[in-house]
């Protein structure tokens, strides 16, 4: 069949006609699909010298729905923990120390405008089952085993957006923290680490080998085959051996300070272990998120390092020499987030001619 001239224009026509109709259709939906791009002055963005002398945290307060003497409980914590950190930065970078300009993978919400630092051994499974929730991947915290919860989810995280993306984040979304008493810490990722036989065989055979090998006076192979009865004693040595270092350091018992960049990032709000229920809810509520999520009152991998009768009994087994080290080697974490000096080692005069 044939076909004149006039008609295989007209057929052309129609197909451009039908082909650019396709294609505007396809960029409207992409462009309705697209998130919002996050506006925000250069000015904005600060990455260095984050904190001031301002009362902390009382614009981030009074912009919820938390009011009254609750409010001003809060605002006066959170201004007494951030100055304290503020103050302290001060000190540490006039004495020379340097501050990692890296931290670690910071997690981060677009629909509540929220961004955390999820630091291990201070209720890190429980914030992630708490991002669950809130990023609409589980209708609740309950159920949500640690394994699950660590291993077969994937968390927005600021590492994986655009550098003008992440600065933006960091200048405008709440910036939350929580830290704990660094040795009931250090105590917990011992316990969690090497005295589970079940779970993280993968500890014991990085770490467990090389610690007692080194650290034991006289090491059998059996034990160092298994590397599964590293003692605390042996641990409290690994981690005060000059050689170390901060960054050569698993996150479970790297300082805390080091993880999370505190002293040139402007967090918003540092709440404490030792006060984890209460905190977490200001946090939630702060972020107008308290109606849509609870705070687990559970955790399936518990140590109980934060009881006084454990912490005695594993750290009255270490040397008084090498705990006055172990706090000297972990000081900024004390200082930062106002920790007292632990009474283990306070309790006699070693520390008194050491300090």
């Amino acid at each position: 069949m044939k076909f004149s001239t006039r008609k295989i224009l007209a057929i052309c026509v129609l197909f451009l006609i039908i082909t650019s109709f396709c294609l505007t259709s396809v960029g409207r939906l992409s462009l309705h699909n697209s998130p919002r791009p996050i506006m925000v002055r250069p000015s904005d963005v600060q990455t260095s010298d984050i904190h001031s002398n301002r009362s902390v945290s009382t614009e981030f307060l009074q912009s919820t729905d938390v009011k009254g003497d609750n409010m001003n409980d809060i605002a006066s914590q959170q201004t007494a923990r951030l100055n304290l950190l503020h103050q302290q930065c001060k000190e540490a970078k006039k004495k020379g120390f340097k501050f990692s300009q890296k931290p670690r993978d910071l997690y981060y919400n677009d629909k509540y405008e929220f961004i955390f630092c999820a630091v291990p051994k201070v209720a890190a499974t429980s914030w992630k089952r708490v991002l669950l929730v809130l990023n609409g991947e589980v209708q609740s915290v309950q159920g949500l085993h640690h394994m699950d919860v660590q291993h077969h989810h994937r968390y927005p995280t600021l590492n994986r957006v655009s550098h003008y993306q992440r600065q933006s984040r960091l200048a405008t979304y709440k910036k939350v923290l929580f830290v704990r008493e660094p040795f009931h810490r250090l105590l917990s990722a011992y316990r969690n680490k090497f005295e589970l036989t079940t779970v993280n065989s993968i500890y014991r055979r990085k770490y467990g080998r090389y610690i007692i090998q080194k650290y034991r006076e006289k090491p059998i192979s059996h034990s160092s085959m298994k590397d599964n009865d590293v003692t605390f004693p042996e641990f409290v040595k690994y981690l005060i051996d000059p050689r170390t270092t901060f960054s050569s350091m698993d996150q479970h018992w790297r300082p805390m300070f080091a993880l999370c960049n505190v002293c040139n990032i402007g967090y918003d709000f540092i709440g404490k272990f030792e006060r984890l229920q209460e905190d977490a809810l200001s946090v939630l509520t702060l972020i107008h998120a308290s109606g849509d999520v609870t705070f687990p009152d559970y955790d399936t991998h518990v140590t109980n390092s934060s009881h006084q009768d454990v912490f005695s009994k594993y750290y009255s087994e270490v040397p008084k020499d090498d705990l006055v080290r172990l706090y000297k080697k972990y000081e900024l974490d004390f200082k930062l987030f106002g920790y007292d000096i632990p009474t283990i080692i306070t309790d006699g005069p070693s520390f008194l001619k050491r300090k």
